[in-house]
Order: C-alpha cells, then sequence, then structure tokens
C-alpha cells in the first residue's frame, strides 16, 4: 500500500484494488496471443512449406514476429502497471482514487466522507456474479464529482462500509446554520 498521509485521528478501514480475476484473464489472454505465432509456424511447417529458402521472406518473416512480441509484452507490462497501481482507499474522513492512466500519468483524488451524496454498487455479467466483483460509483460534493472502484471485490460490501462510515461522519459534524 503507497504512503498516506493520514489526519490526526484517521484511520485506513478499507484498501481496495480490482478483483485478481481480472488480471489473470489478461494474463491468460496474452498467454494465448503469445501462442499464435507458434501454432502458425507449426501449422506451415506440417504442410512441407520450407520458409528459410527463401531468405527475404524469412527476414520478413522474423522481423513481423518480433515486432508482434513487442507488442504483447508492452501491452502486458501495461495490464500489470494498471492493475498494481489502481489502488482506492476508505479511511474514516476521506476517500483516495489512486489510479495510473496510461503509462507516464497517474492521478490521486481524494473526497471527505460527509461530502458523499450517493453510492452505487454495479455487479454486471456472469463473471462478475459468480465471482462477486463489480464497479462502485460514488457520487460526492466535491471538485471531482463522481468516484468510480473499478472491478472490485464485494462491491455491496464497500457500500455498506461507506454508508456506516458517512452515518457516522453525519452525527459527529456540527449542523451548519445559514
Amino acid at each position: 500500500m503507497p504512503h498516506l498521509n493520514l489526519l490526526p485521528n484517521e484511520h485506513v478501514i478499507l484498501s481496495l484494488r480490482r478483483h485478481p480475476l481480472i488480471i489473470l484473464l489478461d494474463l491468460l489472454l496474452f498467454v494465448f496471443l503469445m501462442l499464435i505465432p507458434i501454432i502458425v509456424y507449426v501449422m506451415v511447417y506440417l504442410t512441407g512449406v520450407a520458409l528459410s529458402d527463401n531468405l527475404t521472406l524469412f527476414a520478413f518473416i522474423i522481423l513481423a514476429t518480433s515486432i508482434y512480441y513487442l507488442f504483447i509484452w508492452l501491452f502486458t507490462l501495461h495490464s500489470l502497471l494498471d492493475y498494481v497501481l489502481d489502488i482506492w482507499i476508505i479511511t474514516t474522513e476521506r476517500i483516495i482514487d489512486m489510479e495510473q492512466k496510461g503509462l507516464f500519468a497517474f492521478s490521486v483524488s481524494e473526497q471527505e466522507i460527509h461530502r458523499i451524496q450517493d453510492m452505487t454498487a454495479e455487479i454486471n455479467g456472469i463473471l462478475p456474479t459468480l465471482f462477486n466483483y463489480g464497479n462502485v460509483y460514488i457520487q460526492t460534493a466535491g471538485e471531482k464529482e463522481r468516484f468510480m472502484f473499478k472491478q472490485v471485490r464485494n462491491p455491496r460490501g464497500v457500500i455498506h462500509i461507506l454508508s456506516r462510515l458517512v452515518d457516522e461522519s453525519s452525527q459527529h459534524k456540527p449542523k451548519e446554520e445559514f
């Protein structure tokens, strides 16, 4: 977990990441994509075509395959970085959204718990339903109006914890007079 500057009497309640199934599915896709050139080579080899007879064609195939693998590794690295560096933290006082936006872009947003106006848990699809993961949307009265915790475990439980924190913070905050 990244280093946080916690306020006095503030404690971390939840630290959320995407469900591990998400990165596992991405990695399985990348393994399948890496096997495609090998499968094509075996199929061509079994037909009896000798690719090494034409050196120009052979060099082009080696170059194209190398570029293909380079892009696969790049997308794998991007997917791993996105998974590892996206983190959402719920404390007794704030929600903190840390997201990797690309290879060279990172953003951090935070909002006080008492500013939360609306929360929604969304689970769509067979795998999310079976493995209990989904998105949590948090509407706030702040600069960043909507926070989204993407593909986190137990979104209904997250909403329950946030609701309890919002109730507790509204009981402790003095009412503003006009």
